[in-house]
C-alpha cells in the first residue's frame, strides 16, 4: 500500500481520536487497495487501527440474545432444515474452502449454504467485510448462499421457515 494512502486515514483518526466520515473514506480506499493487491496483513492493520481509533467501539451496544442463545437458534435452525430438506440433506458445521458453515444442505444437484449470526458475528469490527468475502468465496465453489438473521427467527420463526423453504427448494 503506498505510504500516503496509509497516512492520510491513519493521521485522520489520530488527528481526531474518533470515526469520522474523512478517516473513514481514506480508510476504506487504503483497506480496498489493500484486498485488491492480496496484502491481507495491511487490511487487518487498518482494520485494527479503525477498531483501535474507534470513539464508539463497532458493534457495542448489541443485545446479547444470541450470545445466549447460539444453540438454541442453531437447533432451531436445524430442527426447520430437516424437515424442509430432509435429514439426510442437512449437513451442520459443513467444512468447505477453510470455512465452516453453520449448515449446507446438499442432495438432488443442491448445494446450500446456510449461515446464521452468532456472537462472533456481533462481536467482529469487521463481521461484514469477512461476511462478503466469505460469500463469494464459497459461491466459488456453486453453492448457494444464504444468510438468516437470529432476530427474525425470535420475531417470526414461522416467516423465518417459509424463508428457508424457498431458498432450499
Amino acid at each position: 500500500i503506498p505510504r500516503e494512502k496509509y497516512m492520510r486515514y491513519h493521521q485522520a483518526l489520530s488527528d481526531i481520536h474518533e470515526n469520522n466520515k474523512k478517516a473513514i473514506l481514506y480508510a476504506y480506499l487504503a483497506y480496498a487497495d489493500a484486498l485488491s493487491n492480496n496484502n491481507r496483513d495491511v487490511a487487518h492493520q487498518i482494520l485494527t487501527d479503525l477498531y483501535e481509533s474507534s470513539y464508539d467501539k463497532p458493534r457495542s451496544g448489541v443485545s446479547n440474545i444470541v450470545a445466549d442463545n447460539k444453540s438454541t437458534i442453531h437447533q432451531i435452525i436445524n430442527n426447520a432444515l430437516t424437515d424442509i430438506a430432509g435429514k439426510n440433506n442437512v449437513q451442520s458445521q459443513y467444512h468447505i474452502g477453510g470455512y465452516v458453515l453453520n449448515f449446507a444442505v446438499l442432495g438432488n444437484d443442491k448445494k446450500i449454504a446456510i449461515e446464521c449470526d452468532d456472537n462472533a458475528y456481533y462481536n467482529s469490527p469487521q463481521a461484514y467485510t469477512m461476511d462478503i468475502q466469505r460469500q463469494k468465496w464459497i459461491e466459488q465453489f456453486g453453492y448457494k448462499y444464504y444468510r438468516t438473521w437470529s432476530a427474525d427467527w425470535f420475531d417470526n420463526a414461522e416467516n423465518e421457515k417459509s424463508k428457508l423453504a424457498r431458498q432450499t427448494n
